[in-house]
């Protein structure tokens, strides 16, 4: 075990990018844990203020914003920590969707030997959409919503993902026929882990 390799891969990008899809995929390729590191901050964020449960999308990223930036700024790494070693147990590898922040994965970068961080992009009508279709809101309400993610999510530290990333994804196009074979050579880029190179790579989720 002392010699054997241990993968961490983050899957990072702005709400309605496809990143948990393809984190998802990821974890089933590998066989590794998948974590959702804005469900374990949405989860304190609850246990803080219960009231949150009983607001939709938009209430409760305007509810929980200023909380939301101050948990994401002070302790995402601590909490990464702190759930990883209590609920998924990673001998090989790791997939981590979510990452704000490098910072966010630097206390488990010492329990892997490879680290692969990759970032999803995609272009604003097209995360409209999907966050209409995902959490069933009228377009001026999914603008507000996006509106204020987004800038979270910059003040976080986001950009420093994108620009640490040693694989871009670019996921812009609608279709289910191209999924598969897509997936398949990403899965096989990931694989090689050819470091010291960016890739752009189109996905089509």
């Amino acid at each position: 075990m002392k010699n054997q390799q241990r993968f961490l891969v983050s899957v990072s990008g702005f709400s309605g990018s496809g990143k948990s899809f393809l984190a998802k995929f990821l974890s089933e390729l590998f066989d590794f844990p998948l974590v959702s590191l804005t469900k374990i901050v949405g989860t304190k964020l609850e246990n803080m203020f219960p009231q949150m449960k009983n607001l939709d999308v938009v209430e409760r990223i305007e509810f929980g914003y200023n909380y939301v930036l101050e948990i994401n700024k002070r302790f995402p790494a601590e909490i990464l920590m702190e759930y990883c070693k209590n609920n998924s147990p990673y001998s090989t590898g790791l997939i981590i969707d979510g990452v704000k922040n490098p910072k966010d994965v630097s206390l488990l970068l010492t329990d892997f030997t490879l680290y692969l961080p990759i970032f999803v992009v995609s272009g604003y009508n097209t995360r409209i959409e999907r966050i209409m279709k995902r959490d069933k809101l009228a377009k001026n309400s999914a603008e507000r919503y996006l509106i204020k993610r987004d800038y979270m999510d910059i003040k976080v530290g986001i950009l420093e993902m994108f620009k640490n990333a040693e694989i871009l994804v670019l996921n812009e196009i609608e279709s289910e026929r191209q999924i598969n074979p897509s997936l398949s050579i990403l899965g096989s880029i990931v694989k090689k882990k050819v470091k010291d190179r960016k890739y752009t790579f189109q996905i089509n989720l």
